[in-house]
């Protein structure tokens, strides 16, 4: 981790969060807690590819005042959490994270993830249906995708120079100019990581979901989709569409990118709030 993201979770810390390691089946596993102030149920938070927990720092304080916890999750391999043992192969990688969070979830939680992190949340709920209340998902990963098809996806994430890493970041949000550039850089940095490449060397069209699994989520599921997003094809949005219960909701965002919670920071917390009461009542 660089001193910019030491310094984004340092700045949580400050905010009130606390931070410590799990033991996620024999590889440490770092989550930030806050203490929330309000009476909806605790959420979960996981990130996407490259990200971080810290980097949730506006959803964290957004929902502060409805919930009575947040929980964020570093993923194995990605910010205070090293990876697995063996490696970062997806396998390894589900096996910590379902680790970690049997240890982390004393009671139900409504669980939020973007990208790889919905994903994730997906897995989650198939394998411990018992801690998830419910699933609100933005622009989430697991759309099934040929091998060419998964190629060219990852080929996305390689940044060959700076010009490389801007293009990425007009693909994901809609950035301000001011700080498009450091955003990228900062992008650049994080993908380069031997944790990230190592991951995307690893994973294939295998690890992702099947149309069966999602037909199984009983919970409540609220997909938003980034209308933007430049990241995943409009195409995997309607897979989840299709393959989701019929009470689950698949909404498209038109003023959105891949990640909804960037572009509106102060929104996108009051819905998962709203998600999260709706779970609990």
């Amino acid at each position: 981790m660089d001193i910019v993201d030491s310094a984004a979770v340092a700045l949580v810390r400050a905010r009130g969060a606390k931070s410590e390691f799990l033991d996620g089946d024999g590889s440490p596993v770092h989550v930030l807690r806050a203490r929330g102030r309000g009476h909806g149920p605790p959420v979960l938070l996981l990130h996407g590819l490259g990200s971080q927990a810290s980097d949730y720092i506006g959803v964290i304080a957004g929902l502060v005042p409805h919930v009575s916890e947040v929980l964020a999750l570093d993923l194995p391999g990605h910010g205070l959490s090293p990876a697995p043992p063996e490696g970062m192969c997806p396998t390894a990688m589900r096996r910590v994270t379902l680790a970690a969070a049997d240890k982390l979830l004393d009671r139900p939680v409504v669980v939020f993830g973007n990208s790889l992190g919905g994903l994730s949340a997906v897995r989650l709920a198939l394998l411990r249906p018992d801690r998830v209340l419910g699933l609100m998902l933005a622009s989430p990963a697991g759309a099934p995708m040929s091998e060419a098809d998964f190629a060219t996806l990852l080929a996305g994430f390689e940044y060959p120079d700076h010009g490389a890493a801007l293009r990425f970041v007009d693909r994901f949000t809609r950035a301000s100019p001011v700080v498009r550039h450091p955003f990228a850089w900062g992008v650049r940095q994080r993908m380069a990581r031997a944790t990230i490449r190592d991951l995307i060397g690893r994973i294939g069209p295998g690890d992702l979901l099947a149309a069966e699994d999602l037909a199984s989520i009983t919970v409540p599921v609220h997909v938003v989709w980034g209308g933007l997003d430049g990241i995943l094809p409009a195409t995997h949005a309607e897979f989840f569409r299709q393959s989701l219960p019929a009470h689950a909701v698949v909404e498209i965002d038109e003023r959105a990118g891949h990640a909804p919670y960037l572009d509106d920071p102060l929104g996108f917390p009051r819905a998962i709030a709203r998600f999260a009461a709706r779970c609990a009542a």
